[in-house]
Formats: structure tokens, C-alpha cells, sequence
């Protein structure tokens, strides 16, 4: 925590992890026949995940003889990306077993939240509210990434709020009816 001045502090954090992990499994040639016969496959399968997690807060929180004001802003982010990498047994064209090749499928999600909140009210008159507003934004999206192509976008969701109504194409909607297109 960081405190700038009375009133107002930030606190922010990040966490990141990676794990590797792999996978073997010996396969034997391609018939009951084959078993030592040079046909042996060494069949591999390796996860990279990557987890990373921050946060970001900026209040405010202050007051005078009059009046008592709060704030604040706070930003979440949870992201994680996995790459999996796998050995694949291949046989050519003309019989021969040219060995493995590699495949790859990379998936990345992100999950983010931006609130903010500002609330200020008389200290004289308990009746007073000055100010009273809120708004969040959030975006969940997953995208996958096989070997050599261009990412894709497979699922994308969003969703704001505005002082407690949700706001789906630039309109309010009542919270009970909900939809993601």
C-alpha cells in the first residue's frame, strides 16, 4: 500500500507462475508383430502454462466541515496462456517411418475488470448526496493459436455498468434479462 497524502492510497500487485510439464509414453511399432522390431516410438506430450494475475487500486477518501467524499478506481486483470506441444508418429508415403513430427496448439484467455466509483454527501444535511456514481467495464476473451497460423479469436464476451444498470450496445438493460450475444 501506498499512501500518497491522507486520504488517498494505491495498492497494486502483480503474481505470475509457470509451470512446465511433460509427458512420455513409449508406443510400440504398428502391429503385435512390430514389438522390437525398430518400429519403438517415443511419444511425448509438453504443457507450458503461464498464469499471470495484477491488480491496480486508487482510492480517495477524504471530508471537510461540509461535506465527505470517496473514490475510487480499480483495475483487475487475470490472464493465462498455455502452449502444448506433442510428438505425433508419421509414416511416409513410400512405408518408411520417417519418426515424429511436432504439433502445437497455443490457447490464451484474459479476463479484465476496470470499476471506478465516486460518492460525495453533505456532513450538515445526512439527506445531501452531492455525487453518486459508479461504472465498470469487464472483457473476457479467448483466443488459440495452432502451429504457424495467425491468432483467433474464439470467444469474446463484454459487459459495462453505469451507477447499477448494466449497458449492452449503449443501452440500459434490466439485469434479470440479461443476454450475451
Amino acid at each position: 500500500v501506498l499512501t500518497l497524502d491522507e486520504g488517498h492510497s494505491i495498492v497494486y500487485g502483480t503474481s505470475r507462475q509457470k509451470i512446465t510439464t511433460t509427458t512420455s509414453t513409449h508406443h510400440f511399432g504398428h502391429d503385435a508383430n512390430s514389438l522390437g522390431n525398430g518400429n519403438d516410438k517415443n511419444i511425448w506430450l509438453r504443457r507450458v502454462s503461464l498464469s499471470q494475475y495484477s491488480f491496480f487500486a486508487n482510492t480517495t477518501d477524504r471530508s471537510d466541515s461540509k461535506t465527505f467524499d470517496m473514490g475510487a478506481n480499480i483495475n483487475w486483470t487475470r490472464e493465462r496462456f498455455e502452449e502444448y506441444t506433442s510428438s505425433s508418429p508419421e509414416v511416409g508415403t513410400d512405408g518408411d517411418d520417417p519418426g515424429t513430427t511436432s504439433l502445437q496448439l497455443n490457447i490464451h484467455w484474459v479476463n479484465s475488470i476496470a470499476a471506478s466509483a465516486l460518492y460525495n454527501r453533505s456532513l450538515t444535511d445526512h439527506n445531501g448526496i452531492n455525487i453518486a456514481e459508479s461504472g465498470s467495464n469487464e472483457t473476457f476473451l479467448v483466443s488459440s493459436i495452432m502451429a504457424n497460423t495467425l491468432e483467433d479469436e474464439c470467444y469474446k464476451a463484454e459487459v459495462s455498468a453505469s451507477n447499477g444498470s448494466f449497458i449492452v450496445d449503449g443501452r440500459e438493460v434490466d439485469g434479470k434479462s440479461l443476454a450475451f450475444d
